[in-house]
């Protein structure tokens, strides 16, 4: 899978026409990938002190959706993290190769993750366990402990 792409084959959308359609040609027409590599590029040249989607959107004329979707992707694929101190009320997001200047307390390396993408694992963490389940010969305890541990997962969301 591209990892620009993460969301089933787009960098995302919500389910509306109108994103479905944007999102899609975006994709198509390169829009996605020239503004994930000017956004890469603009934080490379800022080294350590990396910039806040404010910061970003202003330099590189983007607006808010624009530039919080290209670094939720840019952050789900490594490619940048963000620093749990903030600027002007912002997290700041910084290039990857700039890692090493951070704490790994003082860094959020993954995305946060929300409700829907939270249920969605637990949900797959399910199917896989009930696929091992299915197999279950009576010797292995450790399918039917995934299955258990994963229902309970997705109960507790």
């Amino acid at each position: 899978m591209d990892t620009l792409f993460p969301y089933n084959g787009s960098a995302g959308h919500v389910d509306r026409p109108a994103s479905v359609e944007r999102a899609n040609r975006e994709r198509l027409d390169g829009v996605v990938s020239d503004r994930a590599l000017s956004v890469l590029t603009h934080l490379f040249s800022l080294g350590a002190q990396g910039a806040t989607w404010k910061e970003l959107g202003s330099s590189l004329g983007l607006h808010h959706g624009q530039i919080s979707g290209c670094l939720s992707v840019l952050h789900k694929s490594g490619r940048v993290f963000a620093t749990k101190a903030q600027r002007d009320r912002c997290h700041v997001y910084v290039y990857s190769s700039y890692k090493n200047c951070y704490e790994p307390e003082q860094r959020f390396d993954e995305p946060v993750k929300t409700k829907s993408t939270a249920r969605k694992e637990a949900l797959d963490r399910v199917v896989d366990a009930a696929a091992l389940v299915l197999k279950f010969d009576g010797t292995d305890r450790d399918s039917l402990e995934a299955l258990r541990s994963a229902l309970w997962d997705v109960q507790s969301l």
